[in-house]
């Protein structure tokens, strides 16, 4: 089956040409490239022609991936060098994304679900590209999310502030395996590890903690760190579920 490489969110540009007279060519089948060149006038006032690339997909005979720089929930690569390690026939640069000099470059900017992983939350009620391989066929949809990590510390619940992202004050983070190796946090806060879905540490004024492959880190910092540093203890249950919100 043929891969289609797309970000985990799209921004559609409506054109004001005809995309039905362009001549469309057949790389694969179920798979039709075009392309056009269109005349932008830029910020300065200058005119310039911009090359506005076409695909026509079959859904019945490729398949749509989902994937993020370096196979992580943070990092910067070229959509180029990502289509090319996952064997991709085209790839598309779809998704926003922090784009800086930290180490947290890369985190998505709204929510990013691999493979039924949440890999980062919703933000600011962002439409989503929701993509689902079916075992004859892909079906795309759009939807606005607003879904946060719940969280049930022994008999507490919680909303997690965010996820696999640069913990700020007063929040509650969770990290994943596929965030980094460590939480990537300062001193100033708590971090609670988890395996199995059991406690088994907890580290107050100490940071950037091992994330278990089994398991998970709660980071909090502020008047998150308070809360959560009296409802917690070594062998208690955390489990972790997504909450949905009215958009």
């Amino acid at each position: 089956m043929k891969k289609i490489f797309i970000g985990a969110h799209l921004c559609l540009i409506l054109l004001s040409v005809s995309i039905f007279a362009q001549e469309f060519r057949t790389v694969q089948d179920g798979i039709e490239h075009a392309n056009f060149t269109k005349q932008i006038k830029s910020q300065d006032g200058k005119t310039e022609p911009s090359v506005v690339n076409l695909l026509r997909l079959d859904l019945t005979k490729v398949r749509l991936d989902v994937v993020h720089a370096m196979d992580a929930a943070i990092g910067l690569e070229t959509t180029s060098s990502i289509a090319a390690r996952h064997g991709a026939i085209a790839a598309i640069n779809a998704g926003f994304f922090r784009l800086d000099k930290s180490i947290f470059a890369g985190d998505a900017a709204g929510i990013l679900q691999i493979d039924g992983k949440l890999l980062s939350e919703s933000y600011a009620g962002r439409i989503a590209l929701i993509i689902s391989n079916e075992k004859n066929k892909t079906e795309i949809h759009f939807s606005k999310q607003n879904r946060v990590q719940a969280l049930r510390v022994g008999n507490y619940d919680w909303d997690a502030s965010g996820i696999n992202r640069e913990r700020k004050t007063d929040e509650l983070i969770l990290y994943t395996p596929e965030f980094h190796r460590t939480t990537l946090t300062d001193k100033n806060g708590l971090e609670v590890i988890v395996e199995n879905k059991k406690i088994v540490w907890i580290a107050d004024g100490k940071g950037s903690h091992l994330i278990p492959g089994n398991g998970f880190v709660l980071s909090a910092s502020g008047k998150a760190r308070e809360k959560l540093l009296g409802q917690i203890k070594i062998g208690e249950t955390v489990s972790v579920g997504t909450r949905l919100y009215p958009v």
